[in-house]
């Protein structure tokens, strides 16, 4: 009989931090969020408060989490962080989240003190999302692949010869940041034009402030747009095809450099299903240079759920 094993995966986004508790690997038996606490994070310049404001939100998340499950953080074996933005190679510090305000903050081991008596580990968003549906997705007994998550930012990761890929240096995989648009927007990485300025959550929102959207404000969020676009409303419809046109340059960049197999979309904009998958493969197949067959494109099987289940395996695979 398999031993019962229980694990928190912790998903930190520009928008809400999720947690979950996982059960045996990838079994969701329960969820909650909170709000990202935006406003007071960059209140201040001090990173220690920084993430101080951010631990305590994720220790009153995962505590109310258990609550509801009448559950204890004793039975947990070990709670998973997933962080957007770049990571030590020792998974101990957030080196550049710039949606969080993180800059060299050792958030791990803030975390793990909050937490005593309990295993904690850290791994970037992307690589968590691509670990969960490599090892029980979509992502599974590929040999070329890419994953991309769609949400606050964009993040990815690939799959070279059947195992996924960290980056030549080690570095990780940053897709969301290559520049697709010379003197573009600026980007939370200090940079401009870069894919996450164009293909996120958050450029729809931008987009949608631009063109003098009715519905758009401080307290607007893209899936209002994606569901205006849905129910017909033309001008939602015009600012999410700008979106698709976007994301689908970005993928064709990375269908012509690598030629993989799979295309898997995750994260929160994935939600929109099928109305995003038909809108962007005709776009794909109409740029690519190949014309005798390119990458199949599907949504990922745990959507936004990844980088939870993703965090919480990679607690297991790197501490037990």
């Amino acid at each position: 009989m398999q031993k019962i094993s229980y694990k928190i995966g912790v998903d930190i986004g520009g928008t809400h931090i999720g947690a979950a508790i996982i059960k045996n690997g990838s079994q969701i038996i329960g969820r909650k969020q909170f709000p990202f606490p935006q406003d007071e994070v960059f209140a201040t310049d001090y990173m220690s408060e920084r993430g101080s404001i951010v631990c305590d939100y994720i220790y009153n998340l995962v505590t109310a989490l258990l609550h509801e499950q009448r559950m204890s953080i004793k039975i947990i074996s070990g709670i998973g962080i997933a962080v957007p933005g770049g990571i030590s190679k020792d998974n101990e510090t957030v080196i550049k989240a710039g949606n969080l305000g993180f800059y060299n903050l050792p958030l791990r081991k803030l975390v793990a003190r909050r937490f005593e008596n309990t295993r904690v580990s850290m791994i970037n968003d992307a690589d968590a999302a691509m670990l969960a549906e490599y090892t029980y997705g979509e992502l599974q007994d590929t040999q070329t692949a890419v994953l991309i998550t769609l949400g606050t930012g964009v993040g990815g990761g690939l799959v070279i010869a059947g195992k996924p890929f960290k980056g030549g240096m080690g570095n990780g995989i940053e897709l969301g940041h290559m520049i697709l648009k010379k003197d573009g927007d600026k980007c939370g990485c200090g940079h401009s034009g870069c894919v996450e300025t164009l293909c996120s959550a958050t450029a729809i929102k931008n987009m949608a402030i631009r063109s003098g959207y009715k519905k758009a404000d401080d307290k607007f969020h893209a899936r209002n747009i994606i569901d205006d676009a849905k129910d017909g409303i033309v001008d939602a419809e015009k600012i999410f095809d700008e979106f698709v046109d976007n994301l689908s340059c970005a993928i064709v960049s990375i269908i012509n450099f690598i030629d993989p197999e799979k295309i898997v979309i995750g994260g929160g904009i994935a939600h929109t299903g099928d109305y995003l998958i038909k809108k962007l493969i005709p776009q794909v197949k109409e740029k690519s240079f190949f014309e005798n067959g390119y990458a199949q494109i599907c949504l990922a099987k745990y959507l936004n759920d990844a980088g939870m289940i993703g965090a919480a395996l990679y607690n297991e695979k790197s501490l037990s």
